[in-house]
């Protein structure tokens, strides 16, 4: 199994005094599901843009597919589906309109372009709202068609970053079970950057973390697993937490809350 993705001593310093990323070399292998998970402001979503030639770097490199990534290789990101972060839309643009457009945008003929909205809008179950326009949509509704635009162009590699950010449970058990069957496709590759460690942890094969703009851990997710300490417990409350986590505190036997 080759790497899709290779950084090499990766640095960013914007105006020369914050460093973004520092020095950071990791890999991300071919066929993987590849979780970058650190805190909000951990250089997650400039990294990301180094990884695809948006913004240069001050110092490094980045491969992707086994060739130099930079501001003008538009040849390599021909092959790359790409969500933001919250991504944005035309207003008065509904599904098959935006992804029509899209799909001109990469050059696929009307031959080409018919059956595979078709196909997209079914996936991410947006058919109901095919026509409609798009600023009337929820934040999960909108993140569907995100990610159906960054598939138009059947790439190898895709990435999405933060896309299960500012979902309800509903909308990000979705998204968790849409990037696990994306995951599964032949020749397919995904990197997904979070900052929650339980969505990262059900899909993902291979995991980084990162935390001011350093690598601290790469590596294959059963091996982060067996550094972790047992007994930990995660739980969603919903509401005031702070009386809840009083009572928490006074069991016999919790270190840390």
């Amino acid at each position: 199994m080759g790497n899709v993705i290779r950084t090499q001593s990766l640095t960013k310093i914007f105006n020369n005094q914050t460093i973004a990323v520092n020095n950071l070399t990791m890999d991300v292998p071919e066929g993987s599901i590849f979780g970058f998970l650190g805190p909000n402001g951990s250089g997650k979503t400039t990294c990301i843009k180094l990884m695809l030639g948006l913004i240069r770097p001050s110092a490094g490199t980045v491969d992707v597919f086994g060739e130099p990534m930079g501001m003008d290789s538009a040849d390599l990101r021909q092959h790359i589906g790409y969500l933001p972060t919250n991504p944005q839309f035309p207003d008065k643009m509904t599904p098959i309109t935006y992804l029509d457009f899209i799909g001109r945008t990469f050059g696929l003929t009307k031959q080409e372009r018919v059956p595979r909205i078709t196909e997209l809008i079914r996936a991410v179950d947006l058919l109901s709202l095919s026509s409609q326009e798009i600023r009337k949509f929820s934040t999960g509704e909108t993140t569907r068609v995100g990610i159906a635009a960054c598939l138009i162009n059947d790439p190898q590699l895709l990435i999405l970053d933060e896309p299960t950010s500012g979902l309800d449970p509903i909308g990000r058990a979705s998204t968790v079970r849409l990037i696990t069957e994306l995951g599964k496709q032949k020749d397919k590759t995904v990197f997904v950057s979070s900052h929650i460690l339980a969505d990262i942890d059900r899909v993902c094969t291979h995991i980084g973390i990162i935390n001011d703009g350093k690598l601290v851990f790469t590596g294959k997710i059963t091996d982060v697993k067996k550094l972790i300490r047992m007994n930990t417990f995660e739980l969603s409350v919903e509401g005031d937490t702070a009386p809840f986590i009083e009572k928490v505190r006074e069991i016999p036997n919790i270190i840390d809350v």
